[in-house]
């Protein structure tokens, strides 16, 4: 018997022709309904068979019907199906999907075991009651109906995303809950699924929307100008001036706004709903009358105006000093180039400095020398100081070179020539100073090198 019962559970009641115990008392069966769309209704129809199988999606799925040229909203909406057979219909649910909003669940379960063949059955808000839970349902009109709610509908359906119109599961879903007030002008789409093994069925006639719709109601609202001056009023589909009267739809929100003509100033609003300053929001609950008034304003002559002197600023003076920093040569032990300049192009050593802002570097060389250290200083050796200690001194070379830096970090080559000359071999210091526009001067900056002969 297990083999025999759907897997699916549907609020706990076993769908299986075997067990009844959790369905409720049979319903007494509807009565027969004319078939007749309702007045001012507009019949929509798929008309292809609806195949049903012993199990799972029926074919098409979903089957779609696309409705167009519609007005305004839905107020009513009937769903037809034709021609419909099966062997035991409470294994049938159908769910009907609008082109927005809400999912209607038509029916899930009706009918218990007993066959229906060739029957119509429409579902209807105003039917007189829902189909029957356990006995065979004719032809006619009923209520939405659903005896075993939670039922989902696969991928593409809606899953158990839908309105349940009960009597089982708390459901009081009805058609005009689901789908009223909408636009009606899209794809609809019905997904019909068999939840138990065994029976199928059909539709064979297919199936149909019957939709009433209705363009929502107008509301008039005309505006006037008034008072001495002049100006217009402006809003969505208003421009008075020309155009002072428009249609609105009922209950919407209209914002109005008055703007004055060069020698008039806007003084009030007459049977405005919500004024604020120049501007008024009108509710369109009922046809309405709204008026600006525009007042002349005085010309008024304004003093003479007169330039306003601009006093000359006083220049200021540039005071901070340039930073020369990372003074340094690389070789620190190189060979001076036999003739040229003192900055060469490829020959000589890499000197390597930075600045906080531009400014001209002015190189010395100082060359070292034998010293004593006689009273803290290094001095030139003489036989009276020969036992002192001794140390290097330095001598500035004649000549230099100036290097022109910019802000941030500069290099050039040093060919090791100062004043037309070359180093000869031994121990130096490169000094250097910047200086920029403005002469202001930075700290002295050292760093040592050695002269080679090769």
């Amino acid at each position: 018997m297990a083999g025999e019962i759907s897997a699916r559970l549907r609020s706990s009641v076993t769908r299986s022709g075997f067990r009844r115990a959790a369905l409720a008392p049979c319903l007494a069966c509807a009565l027969l309904a004319c078939l007749t769309p309702a007045a001012g209704a507009v019949t929509f129809s798929n008309p292809a068979p609806i195949v049903i199988p012993v199990q799972g999606n029926a074919a098409p799925y979903p089957s779609p019907i696309v409705v167009s040229g519609l007005p305004g909203t839905t107020t009513d909406v009937n769903v037809t199906l034709s021609n419909y057979t099966h062997t035991d219909p409470e294994d049938v649910a159908a769910v009907l999907v609008p082109p927005s909003d809400t999912n209607m669940l038509l029916m899930d379960g009706p009918g218990g075991t007993s066959e229906v063949s060739g029957v119509n059955i429409t579902f209807d808000d105003s039917a007189p009651a829902f189909m029957p839970q356990a006995t065979a349902f004719p032809s006619g009109s009923y209520k939405p109906t659903a005896y075993f709610p939670g039922t989902s509908f696969p991928a593409p359906g809606p899953l158990t995303t839908y309105c349940n119109p009960g009597p089982i599961g708390g459901g009081t879903c009805t058609l005009a809950l689901a789908l009223n007030g909408k636009n009606p002008n899209g794809i609809w789409n019905l997904y019909v699924i068999d939840a138990d093994t065994q029976d199928t069925g059909t539709i064979a006639g297919g199936w149909s929307l019957d939709i009433t719709s209705a363009a929502a109601q107008q509301r008039t609202l005309t505006v006037n100008r008034g008072g001495t001056g002049s100006g217009t009023v402006t809003a969505t589909g208003i421009n008075c001036g020309a155009d002072c009267t428009e249609a609105y739809a009922d209950g919407s929100s209209v914002v109005l706004t008055a703007t004055p003509a060069a020698g008039s100033g806007f003084a009030s609003w007459v049977g405005c709903d919500n004024p604020s300053a120049n501007t008024c929001t009108m509710s369109m609950t009922a046809n309405k009358t709204v008026t600006a008034t525009f007042n002349t304003t005085p010309v008024v002559v304004p003093p003479p105006m007169y330039p306003t002197p601009v006093p000359t600023p006083t220049p200021t003076r540039d005071t901070t000093k340039p930073v020369l920093s990372a003074l340094s040569l690389s070789p620190s032990r190189f060979r001076a180039a036999s003739s040229g300049p003192s900055v060469a192009a490829v020959v000589g050593s890499t000197v390597s400095y930075g600045l906080s802002e531009a400014a001209a570097v002015q190189f010395r060389v100082e060359r070292g020398l034998r010293g004593r250290r006689v009273g803290g200083r290094c001095v030139k050796p003489t036989r009276s100081n020969r036992r002192a200690k001794r140390c290097t001194r330095y001598s500035t070379l004649s000549g230099g070179f100036t290097h022109q830096g910019k802000a941030g970090s500069n290099k050039l080559k040093f060919s090791g020539r100062v004043g037309g000359r070359k180093l000869r071999p031994g121990s130096y210091r490169l000094r250097g100073v910047g200086r920029d526009p403005s002469g202001n001067e930075s700290a002295l900056r050292r760093s040592g090198f050695r002269i080679v002969r090769r």
